[in-house]
This record gives C-alpha cells, structure tokens and sequence, in this order.
C-alpha cells in the first residue's frame, strides 16, 4: 500500500505536537534564555536532514508516477476535491509551530522566533 509511508508520518507529526504536561521534561528540551550557537547549529542539521528526507520521501510515494511540468494553475475539483489546500494549510502550521519552538529552544526572543519561523515556513512552502 502506497500510503502507508504517509499516514506513518502523519501519525508520528501529531504525536510531537501534543503538548503532554504531565511528563517530566528534559531540561536539555527547554529554551535557552540566550542565542546557543551549538543548539543554532544542531537545529539547521536536523531541519534540513528531516526536510530532504521528507521531499525524498514525499517524491517516490506520491509524485513519482506524474509527469512533471513547470509552474502552473490547475482546477483539481474533480480530482483532489482541493483537498491539497488543506493539506498545504496544515504543513505549513506545523512548520511555523516547530519553526517557533525551535527558534525558542535555540535562545531567541518571542518575536524574533515568530518571523523566524514565519520566514523558514513560507521559503519551506513555496518549494
């Protein structure tokens, strides 16, 4: 089954965005009060590995099968039932979420983690 690879990810997204406060937490997990640069660094690594591995992924369970073509607009009622809005609508909360506590854990204030994690869940969504 071919969407097996999706709902497994799908499931393990929802599951780290649950908050659990009932859980002890790792201090290691809590935000610093100043910049990190090693969190910085450890934070770029695991995004951008996690990002290619998910555009690789994504590719050769849905898009692989479909000719590519450049840029263009496209009525998928009566295909997707524009289903695909909403799932690009989630994606890209998610990535402003985690874009925002990332930022916070690696040492930056409120509002330099919002446009942070605007910035990198707007340049994520137009690949």
């Amino acid at each position: 089954m071919k969407l097996r690879p999706i709902l497994i990810l799908f499931l393990f997204a929802i599951c780290l965005s649950t908050n659990a406060q009932e859980r002890p937490r790792l201090q290691f997990f809590e935000p610093a009060d100043t910049f990190h640069q090693g969190r910085f660094w450890t934070a770029v690594g695991i995004g951008s590995v996690s990002y290619g591995a998910t555009v690789y992924g994504l590719y050769n369970v849905w898009y692989k099968d479909f000719p590519t073509r450049n840029f263009h607009f496209f009525n998928d009622w009566n295909e997707w039932k524009n289903m695909d809005k909403y799932g690009h609508m989630q994606t890209a909360y998610f990535y402003t979420a985690w874009g925002f506590k990332g930022a916070q854990w690696v040492g930056m204030n409120r509002d330099a983690a919002m446009w942070t994690s605007a910035g990198i869940s707007m340049l994520l969504q137009a690949t």
